[in-house]
């Protein structure tokens, strides 16, 4: 699914088994905002960066949602490269990334987890929790 200059909100799915080329897998954005909720993201895989979800601007909020063994070089479960992923109650787990990132490759932008959201059993042979950029945050 890709979003541009729209506000999308999806409930209660499952991206499952899906691959890209270059980014986002089972979801990118480019601007607007994409609310998810109640959501499983699994075992998808994108060639370089955001197995499953690339955020290349806008706002993106991730309520009671699962992202799990998606695969990339970077940023296996998403990759930020500017605006806002909002990690809501929602766990990233066992993603694995050849190269780095293995739950998240934040290089822009910023990562904001509340309310008992969990990065658990990620791999990378670099930062394999998170890779966080100077220029981006991750609170």
């Amino acid at each position: 699914m890709e979003v541009n200059g729209s506000n999308v909100t999806v409930r209660v799915t499952r991206f499952a088994h899906n691959r890209a080329a270059a980014h986002g897998a089972a979801v990118r954005i480019a601007s607007g905002e994409i609310r998810i909720a109640s959501t499983t993201m699994e075992h998808n895989s994108a060639s370089a960066e955001g197995g499953a979800l690339a955020v290349d601007g806008g706002n993106v909020t991730v309520r009671s949602s699962r992202i799990a063994h998606n695969r990339a070089a970077r940023g296996a479960g998403a990759r930020i490269a500017s605006g806002i992923l909002n990690l809501v109650h929602t766990t990233v787990e066992d993603c694995h990334a050849s190269a780095e990132g293995g739950a998240l490759a934040v290089d822009g932008g910023e990562v904001l987890m509340a309310n008992q959201s969990v990065l658990r059993r990620n791999g990378a042979p670099k930062s394999a929790l998170a890779l966080v950029a100077a220029a981006a945050r991750l609170q």
